[in-house]
């Protein structure tokens, strides 16, 4: 039996779970589609304090409250100059952030989403028919048909069903290299360090292990031998002034498992269409050195699901302003990305840091 819905939302992340609960409070029929695979946890991962403000634009910051995110105690970094420097979330407004714990994050919206009557659908979805936006899955040896008048793509760095709605663009080539390692320490600081091939970064998990990523460009650290990259990214560690602080025990660390992610800039040529939008991830992604991953995410899906709501009800020109908005966005996020790498001077001359120190992209 075919099912309608206003608006069809497809990606479980913080930008599809916004989207999905900010129609649903405007009571529009909303179907979530969510993947069947495990969703990914993704380690290391902060929440900046500008979060704050789309979760109390969605109403949930006493929900937000519940899940007791441990604080961030401060930043220890050797950006920019050899010695470590400390700063306290004392000696800051907002304070640091908190370590993020996506999985009980996303839950919480999505359990008030039910509540506001919006439906959860698990499955890979195909689209039948992009005039109409019909949609079917297997579940469970049962096939489940939707249809929509208004499709929300918040799928992440993935395409939909191998389509390209939007040709998507690479600014740079930045991977990520990360290790989790068991640790008694009770540091709560986030430490960063600039190194001549990239940076590194640590910070407690959530689940008490110690999380350490490098980041560098992808074809600048070629190595695909899991042993040798151990060995380089443990000679990284010892020669890092912060992170060698809480990470004595670098032997140790070759014998966990490195996980290889992309952490690259992208950016889609319009975030929009004749009756689907994109947010979060999938139209745009951020260098993690400006910490916006999350709050652009759940502010992006915010403002899609408004333009959504005023483009039904016959705002035929929302969703240009949605597709300028976030084009403003991006354009900030470059100039705050060069401000960052730009107060790193001592390896100008090299690929990585020429690379971000040269002419910021039009």
């Amino acid at each position: 039996m075919l099912r309608h819905f206003d608006v069809c939302v497809v990606g479980g992340g913080p930008s599809g779970l916004s989207a999905a609960y900010t129609l649903a409070c405007s009571n529009m029929s909303v179907a979530l589609i969510m993947n069947q695979k495990p969703r990914s946890i993704n380690a290391g991962e902060t929440l900046h304090p500008s979060a704050l403000d789309s979760i109390m634009k969605m109403q949930l910051l006493s929900e937000f409250e519940k899940l007791d995110f441990k604080k961030i105690a401060g930043f220890e970094s050797s950006w920019g100059n050899s010695h470590p420097k400390f700063k306290s979330s004392i000696q800051m407004p907002a304070g640091a952030g908190w370590l993020f714990q996506r999985t009980a994050f996303e839950d919480m919206i999505l359990k008030q989403f039910e509540i506001k009557g919006g439906l959860v659908l698990i499955g890979d979805f195909k689209i039948e028919n992009r005039n109409k936006w019909h949609l079917t899955s297997e579940v469970a040896e049962i096939t489940v048909e939707i249809s929509a008048s208004f499709l929300v793509i918040a799928t992440g760095r993935n395409h939909l069903n191998n389509l390209s709605f939007s040709p998507r663009h690479a600014l740079d080539k930045l991977i990520c290299y990360t290790i989790q390692a068991c640790c008694e320490d009770d540091d709560m600081t986030v430490k960063l360090d600039a190194l001549e091939a990239g940076w590194l970064y640590t910070v407690k998990n959530h689940n008490g292990f110690r999380v350490i990523s490098f980041f560098t460009d992808g074809d600048l650290f070629k190595e695909k031998n899991p042993s040798v990259i151990a060995r380089q990214l443990t000679s990284l560690i010892r020669s890092a002034p912060s992170v060698s602080k809480i990470a004595k025990n670098t032997d140790g660390l070759l014998n966990n498992s490195i996980t290889v992610s992309s952490a690259n800039t992208t950016f889609i040529e319009k975030a929009y269409g004749d009756r689907w939008l994109a947010c979060g991830d999938y139209a745009q992604t951020f260098d993690p050195l400006c910490s916006q991953g999350i709050s652009y995410a759940l502010s992006s899906g915010i403002e899609a699901g408004n333009s959504i709501i005023e483009f039904l009800s016959g705002l035929n020109n929302t969703l240009q302003f949605y597709e300028l908005s976030r084009r403003t966005q991006f354009h900030e996020y470059l100039k705050l990305r060069k401000a960052y790498y730009n107060m790193e001077k001592r390896w100008n001359s090299t690929k990585f840091w020429s690379r971000r120190n040269g002419a910021m992209p039009s």
